[in-house]
């Protein structure tokens, strides 16, 4: 596979960092599409030497060298047990960010960019130093004119177009890698680009990320006890975002001396994440230690609203069902439920599903009590429905990730804590809503006025089917789908059968010609009776091998 130029040296990079971590036989068939005998020589040298390194391992440092573009995609991988194994998830979440600070030079020149301006012409404080550092952008600390301060996040310059350029590469190898390589055996590397591909053009634009931090404010305006920062829009682009700065302590660095109700700042954190997944089907994607403070008052704060899953209304009906049914124990009601909302990739055994799925739920009584977690029990459910070729929906899985990092990270600070006594309550409270819905004036207009006109037009619609089906005029129209299969299927199964037939027939013809009297002779067999035979002979061996490929 020639390569030239920036490209070039990419693709070489990569293949580098590949065989350095003994992925050299992978190397030499995505440079080449075959592997030669140094490759093969290299990867069972790399094996024998490094047999205390498994392969999760092995991978998760290529990631980490590869660089920004591959730890984002890590990271990504380590939310979807659905797309690679567990084994692999688990590994992949133990990345981290290795990068550089920006030089204050790429800083100014990103602000000018976006923004119109230099910092220190737009904010009376701008701080070159950043606050936090990661792969996409890094974050400083500014006071606005006004004396508020802000966090200011700028983008890395040039990262979309780095991005890009491993997109690139991934989607040129992803074929190989899916055909000839192990990771292609354990997960689909199109399917993997694919999301990967999406994910990353929503994170790389700052204002989806703006617009989803004030859907949370506003959510979440009227819980005292929570805070989301204010966006400052006049300050925000696409790779430049301000909001408040929250001064606070991180969960992950609260010191065990602090004095504070330990289990009311749990039910706190846990309530801010749950609270709008219940209410706007919005949930915080990333809940992790560094994403939730703690004020000096005892208020808890989300920051980072990057990554946030967002549920239609049917599907945050069913995550509030699937909640109640685990509370109760329903294993019924589960076991449906999961069906409902996930695709069914293999037949399955519904009864072996069904034990499976009772063994999970009889836990459900120990949460709480030190011996299970209910992040145990949403990893448990994604197990069993992987193993049953049962495919969650990929909201789903993000919600179970979700609630998984934020029961950790409540039970790091009140391990006591039991994240039931706050789901269940507010799935209560969503049934209840949608039982004994408040109408305000308007919609009660409005409901009447779409049911005046319905009962307006019915009895003449009733009128003209009646009138209709009376003069054999009413006619019913079917529409079929998905059907084309089957048309494939029967011009094939046809064409094989006339091929068949003709070839049965070109056989029996040339074993009459090879005994009669007709034309020159071989051995005492007509040359035209051997050729048909020969023909038809190497015509039914070629069909037959066609037809054995086909079958495995």
């Amino acid at each position: 596979m020639p390569v030239r130029g920036k490209t070039g040296m990419r693709v070489r990079q990569v293949l580098n960092i590949l065989t350095k971590h003994g992925f050299s036989y992978l190397a030499e068939q995505i440079a080449n599409g075959r592997a030669s005998l140094w490759g093969r020589l290299v990867h069972t040298w790399y094996f024998r030497s490094h047999r205390a390194i498994g392969l999760p391992q092995r991978i998760r440092r290529v990631f980490e060298e590869l660089g920004p573009t591959f730890i984002k995609l890590g990271q990504i991988l380590s939310t979807r047990p659905d797309l690679i194994p567990p084994e692999f998830a688990r590994e992949l979440s133990t990345l981290q960010d290795h990068v550089e600070e920006m030089a204050a030079e790429e800083i100014r020149a990103q602000v000018v960019k976006e923004l119109g301006d230099l910092p220190e012409a737009i904010f009376a404080y701008f701080d070159y130093r950043p606050v936090a550092s990661a792969s996409i952008g890094q974050v400083h600390l500014g006071i606005l004119k006004t004396g508020q301060k802000v966090a200011v996040k700028v983008q890395r310059p040039r990262i979309k177009e780095i991005i890009q350029k491993d997109l690139d590469l991934l989607k040129r190898f992803s074929k190989i890698l899916n055909e000839r390589t192990v990771l292609g055996q354990v997960c689909d590397v199109s399917e993997i680009v694919n999301v990967f591909e999406r994910h990353m053009q929503r994170e790389l634009d700052y204002t989806i990320e703006a617009l989803n931090t004030e859907t949370f404010r506003n959510i979440l305006q009227d819980g005292s006890a929570i805070v989301v920062p204010a966006v400052y829009w006049r300050y925000t682009s696409k790779e430049v975002l301000t909001v408040d700065f929250i001064e606070g302590i991180k969960f992950k660095n609260l010191p065990p001396e602090l004095d504070v109700d330990r289990q009311q700042l749990a039910n706190r954190m846990m309530y801010a994440i749950l609270f709008p997944f219940f209410v706007e089907g919005v949930f915080h994607g990333d809940p992790h230690p560094g994403n939730v403070m703690v004020l000096a008052d005892g208020r808890v704060a989300l920051i980072d609203f990057g990554i946030v899953g967002r549920f239609e209304p049917e599907y945050r009906q069913m995550a509030a069902l699937l909640m109640l049914a685990l509370a109760e124990k329903d294993v019924r009601r589960v076991m449906d439920i999961t069906l409902k909302v996930s695709k069914i990739i293999r037949p399955f055994e519904e009864q072996h599903f069904y034990e499976d799925t009772a063994e999970l739920v009889d836990k459900v009584g120990a949460v709480g009590q030190g011996e299970i977690s209910f992040g145990q029990i949403i990893q448990g459910m994604v197990s069993i429905s992987l193993k049953h070729g049962v495919k969650m929906n990929s909201v789903f899985l993000m919600l179970g990730k979700a609630i998984v990092m934020s029961e950790a990270l409540a039970q790091s600070v009140y391990p006591g804590f039991n994240i039931l006594t706050v789901a269940y309550p507010l799935s209560v409270q969503r049934f209840q809503k949608d039982l004994l819905p408040t109408l305000s004036l308007d919609d009660i207009y409005q409901q009447i006025s779409v049911w005046r006109k319905i009962f307006t037009n019915l009895p003449e619609d009733i009128l003209n089917i009646v009138r209709k089906t009376a003069s054999g005029e009413m006619r019913l129209i079917f529409h079929h789908r998905n059907l084309q299969w089957m048309y494939d299927m029967m011009e094939v199964t046809s064409s094989r059968l006339a091929i068949s037939i003709i070839l049965a027939a070109l056989i029996v013809g040339s074993a009459l010609l090879m005994f009669g009297d007709v034309g020159p002779k071989f051995y005492g067999y007509s040359l035209l009776g051997l050729a048909g035979f020969v023909f038809a002979s190497l015509l039914g061996g070629w069909m037959s091998i066609h037809l054995l490929r086909y079958l495995r």
